[in-house]
């Protein structure tokens, strides 16, 4: 019965001591780590084992493991015994998941949305990254076009070392009053010529068939230069002055009208500004004329503004000025060719410093001479074909301005006096002033083998 008795008293102790404990919530155990055989379970098995020697009733329970866990690939707890120091020792000796490359699907819907737009909005700019990248090499990679060249179109004859380009006629416009300028627009291939004859301008199509008749802003006077714009537009030199016009022949605006005295020629340069011969005679003198009395200048005007932007003197160019009478312009690049009918010789000025001159040409009937020369055109090269108008012919110069043939037409010339050169379709348009006709001829080409 004493052993009884004692196993009694010794179960009613351990009920009295397990109801303290469930009383006193500051010993309670705390929570189980982790399943595993690391570290930290092995400081929970101490522990115990510590317990069970020192008896439940102990006041001092072991101390938790403290935030933050640090977890090894085999799900071991680390804890390191100074916290300050677990921020610098994340990561060493552990293996770190690699970081996700978009957020993260338990985000909120205006988060997911943001990140859709940012997605979006990266891929949109890598697309025109890639865009503009594949343009450079693609525009990197086309050739340019081809330039036009007069020489390839250079044949000899069948007999003997004389050279000519040969034509093809493809049509005729006929009944022009005394026709003398004449150009092609480009964006529209529509053909206007003046006609001095009858003091007006008419437009055609480009198979020759009439389109309409040019409104002025003031009755033309005997027109005659003309010059297309790059933009479409195109202006008309007269007695008057100068007309500008748009693409349809709508009068649009009169070129400096209180500058300008008796002007000659029309030609326009790359940046789309005009280039017209301007005299000042007692007939027609104004007190806003730049150029001096009785002397003339090459006068270049800035269509958009309407002002003069430079003034070039022909003073020292022009060496008998009684006789010369420098009619008709074009511009190539650079350089600046002036047709003195009465010279009979063609002055190349640079637009680059206005002070380096060229010329070529002398009065008479041989090759590389002129009587009464008229309109000029040039190649992409610097070739050149002049409108022999005295000779009844067209002449052809090569870069160094020496001779190089004639262009053969069907049927002849009459007085040739403006030409226009089309190297986009290949052709040559000539006016026949005394034949009082336009004539449209197909370049045949034939290089010569050298």
């Amino acid at each position: 019965m004493k052993e009884n008795t004692d196993l009694r008293q010794l179960l009613n102790s351990l009920r009295l001591d397990q109801k303290e404990r469930s009383n006193n919530p500051v010993i309670n155990r705390p929570p189980p780590p982790p399943k595993g055989n690391g570290r930290g379970r092995g400081q929970i098995e101490k522990s115990e084992q510590m317990e069970s020697q020192v008896g439940l009733s102990s006041k001092t329970p072991p101390k938790p493991l403290r935030a933050p866990f640090k977890t090894d690939p085999n799900g071991n707890v680390f804890q390191d015994a100074n916290e300050s120091k677990t921020e610098q020792n994340q990561g060493v000796g552990l293996v770190q998941p690699p970081k996700p490359l978009r957020s993260p699907n338990v985000v909120g819907k205006k988060e997911n949305i943001r990140v859709a737009e940012r997605i979006e909005n990266d891929f949109c700019v890598e697309q025109k990254v890639d865009e503009a990248v594949r343009n450079l090499i693609l525009a990197d990679q086309i050739p340019p076009p081809p330039k036009f060249d007069l020489m390839e179109y250079v044949k000899l004859m069948p007999h003997g070392d004389s050279k000519y380009i040969d034509t093809t006629f493809v049509f005729e416009i006929k009944n022009i009053d005394r026709p003398i300028g004449i150009i092609v627009l480009d964006k529209t291939k529509t053909i206007v010529i003046s006609e001095q004859g009858k003091n007006q301008v008419k437009l055609y199509k480009i198979n020759g068939s009439p389109l309409k008749i040019v409104q002025p802003g003031q009755p033309f006077r005997k027109p005659t230069d003309m010059v297309a714009l790059k933009d479409g537009k195109f202006a008309v030199r007269d007695a008057n002055g100068i007309q500008l016009f748009d693409s349809q022949g709508q009068y649009l605006k009169n070129l400096c009208e209180d500058a300008l005295g008796f002007v000659f020629g029309l030609t326009t340069n790359e940046d789309g500004n005009i280039f017209t011969i301007n005299s000042n005679s007692r007939a027609k003198n104004k007190e806003g004329n730049p150029t001096a009395k009785g002397e003339i200048d090459i006068i270049e005007i800035d269509v958009e503004t309407n002002s003069i932007v430079r003034q070039i003197e022909l003073a020292d160019i022009i060496q008998d000025k009684k006789n010369s009478k420098c009619r008709f312009l074009h511009c190539s690049g650079s350089r600046l060719y002036i047709v003195d009918l009465g010279l009979n010789c063609v002055y190349i000025l640079s637009l680059k410093d206005s002070t380096s001159v060229r010329k070529f040409g002398t009065s008479g009937k041989s090759d590389g001479q002129f009587r009464d020369p008229a309109g000029l055109v040039s190649d992409s090269i610097g070739n050149v074909i002049l409108a022999d108008a005295g000779n009844h012919r067209l002449q052809v110069f090569d870069t160094s301005r020496k001779f190089v043939c004639n262009v053969h037409i069907y049927k002849g010339l009459k007085r040739p006096s403006g030409i226009y050169l089309d190297q986009e379709e290949e052709a040559l348009y000539v006016l026949n002033l005394n034949g009082n006709s336009m004539a449209k001829y197909a370049l045949k080409k034939n290089k010569i083998s050298s």
